[in-house]
């Protein structure tokens, strides 16, 4: 039987060279996650990702409030021949500040569920920074929106 040192193969790796080769892998590892550019914030599973691809309507100037509010739908649902928007229609409003370059300060959501708490209706509103949700009282919205001619939207889709 032949012993290891005789193996010819079976050389030791100096303990040292692995640590060096093991920490220039390291580095380089950390050197790309660095340069990787950053990512946007995680948002709320409610958020409407892709909204500003979807069709609008007029823009609204409140000039009292020093807004601009850009309105948004689905794609794929629109309102029917009596004004009335389908069970799974999205409505979005971006919140803008003219005087701020154009600085998106809130992002309001309405969404139509078969179950609806005000008409058929739910309400959001999210940071547009962050893409989290935000607390709303969706009653104030509800009675705002009861006013608006048409299944309760102010703007014409």
């Amino acid at each position: 039987m032949q012993g290891l040192q005789d193996a010819p193969d079976m050389r030791p790796i100096p303990i040292l060279t692995l640590l060096l080769s093991c920490s220039g892998c390291s580095s380089f590892a950390t050197h790309a996650t660095q340069s990787a550019a950053p990512r946007p914030p995680v948002a709320d599973p409610g958020f409407p990702h892709g909204y500003r691809r979807w069709p609008t309507a007029d823009s609204v100037v409140d000039e009292a409030g020093g807004e601009v509010r850009h309105l948004y739908r689905s794609p794929d649902v629109g309102p029917n021949n009596k004004g009335r928007f389908p069970d799974g229609a999205v409505l979005v409003k971006e919140h803008v500040v003219p005087a701020e370059d154009d600085v998106v300060v809130r992002i309001d959501v309405r969404r139509r569920l078969p179950r609806g708490t005000f008409d058929g209706w739910e309400y959001e509103s999210f940071d547009p920074a962050t893409r989290k949700r935000l607390q709303i009282d969706g009653d104030d919205c509800a009675m705002c929106h009861q006013a608006a001619p048409a299944d309760g939207t102010f703007a014409g889709f």
